[in-house]
């Protein structure tokens, strides 16, 4: 088994704008200023909020 993982630029880069307009402009809540990316089984999972606002979207690939 392979810890290699290869994703196409386009979706990573999509799948960053759709999150990060949620991120905390703030810096009063450190952990509120980030993207949270969680490698699954087949999947890269990204998380944002500001308190207020949550968003996750998720990427699905085949594995290598």
């Amino acid at each position: 088994m392979s810890n290699r993982l290869e994703i196409p630029s386009d979706k990573l880069i999509e799948l960053v704008k759709q999150t990060v307009f949620v991120v905390s402009k703030t810096e009063t809540r450190l952990v509120l200023t980030g993207l949270n990316f969680s490698f699954h089984k087949n999947s890269l999972k990204c998380v944002a909020t500001d308190s207020h606002r949550l968003v996750s979207r998720e990427l699905k690939f085949k594995p290598y």
